[in-house]
């Protein structure tokens, strides 16, 4: 699959979020543009993506979104970034792991729309991922989503490793986003209110406007 596409494609690229799967894909690809969409990396994050730019000689580009925001994910939180490729608008989900780092104090730069020019995009995704809020990702290995095509090699296969450090987890405080009315704060060293937010209507209005259940753009890792 991955000879047949890099043929075809005009000009290809590979999402690369730096962790186990999309690194595996990196090795079997080779040289190839790659895109980072993932904001807000911690240092150690940040050192495994230097590290596979140097090691495969990347070109890597890395965009910021046009919206982010939280939403739940089954009994936990998950972080959505969404990036305006010409007319299609792509979710990107990445699952919280609990840090003293403040989730409103993330630098959160927009950007209207990417300059996008890959035809083809290479994902790590495979067809065991799942998420509460999704479901399945991709319901298949090839998938044509506004004019692009989706390709996932490693669809139908298990997943072989797994890293310490993962570039598609996002580390951050998330206590006050729980529903609780007052909670500790890490960052002020003191009980302060939680956020009052309607979390059904949350995911009601992501899995609608997506259009879950249907087809799916969501691309995990």
């Amino acid at each position: 699959m991955i000879k047949e596409w890099m043929a075809k494609a005009i000009k290809p690229c590979l999402l690369l979020s730096g962790g186990a799967d999309s690194v595996e894909l990196l090795e079997r690809i080779g040289k190839i543009d790659c895109v980072t969409f993932n904001q807000n990396f911690t240092t150690e994050q940040w050192k495994v993506i230097d590290n596979l730019i140097r090691k495969f000689d990347l070109d890597l580009f890395t965009f910021p979104p046009s919206a982010s925001y939280v939403v739940p994910n089954g009994d936990e939180l998950a972080r959505i970034d969404e990036y305006q490729l010409g007319y299609l608008t792509f979710p990107v989900l990445r699952e919280y792991a609990h840090s003293d780092r403040c989730s409103l104090e993330f630098d959160n730069k927009k950007m209207p729309m990417i300059p996008w020019t890959y035809d083809a995009v290479f994902v790590g995704s495979r067809k065991t991922d799942w998420s509460p809020l999704t479901g399945q990702p991709l319901r298949q290995a090839v998938t044509e989503y506004g004019g692009i095509t989706i390709v996932a090699p490693l669809y139908d296969e298990p997943k072989t490793q797994e890293f310490d450090v993962d570039t598609g987890t996002v580390y951050g405080c998330t206590k006050c986003f729980n529903g609780e009315k007052r909670v500790y704060c890490l960052k002020e060293d003191k009980m302060i209110d939680g956020i009052d937010w309607d979390r059904e209507s949350a995911i009601k209005a992501f899995q609608d406007k997506f259009q879950l259940g249907e087809h799916n753009g969501i691309i995990t890792d």
